[in-house]
């Protein structure tokens, strides 16, 4: 598995994101084809969607499978 700190950190239900098989431990390797290898890379590649957007985000399994998905964006938790 790659050396890189956008790891997703805790499982969240009834999200496209747990719909489309991410989970806790998982890590985020590219947004739209920006490759992701730190937070601020992560936060960097999503700041310009919005909810409702798509954006299709690869990440590594916790078994180093690497997997892909389309995913419609929503609204998160306030900073």
């Amino acid at each position: 598995m790659p050396t890189v700190a956008a790891l997703i950190g805790r499982k969240t239900v009834k999200t496209p994101a747990d719909d489309a098989g991410m989970a806790k431990c998982d890590v985020i390797v590219s947004v739209d084809g920006k490759n992701v290898a730190t937070t601020s890379d992560l936060n960097e590649a999503m700041f310009p969607y919005h909810p409702d957007e798509r954006v299709t985000v690869r990440w590594i399994d916790q078994s180093g499978t690497s997997r892909e998905a389309d995913l419609k964006l929503i609204p998160g938790p306030p900073a």
